[in-house]
């Protein structure tokens, strides 16, 4: 699937936009299985949002950041 290819590109240390919809959903579960990432993710939408706290990627707040990988 495109969002498990997507999670592939991400490496440690990236601060992520994360978008809506399905793929956006199978890129957090598969970002999820890489344990060994230290991202952070920066959600666009409450069900993302939801899907990064259940899958346990940290948040963090678009403010904070002049521009994301």
């Amino acid at each position: 699937m495109a969002g498990e290819k997507a999670a592939e590109l991400i490496e440690d240390g990236m601060t992520i936009g994360l978008g809506s919809g399905s793929t956006v959903f199978w890129t957090i579960k598969k970002l999820a299985e890489i344990v060994n990432l230290k991202i952070k993710g920066i959600p666009s939408s409450l069900s993302t949002e939801r899907w990064t706290k259940e899958f346990g990627i940290p948040l963090t707040d678009f403010w904070k950041f002049r521009s994301l990988t």
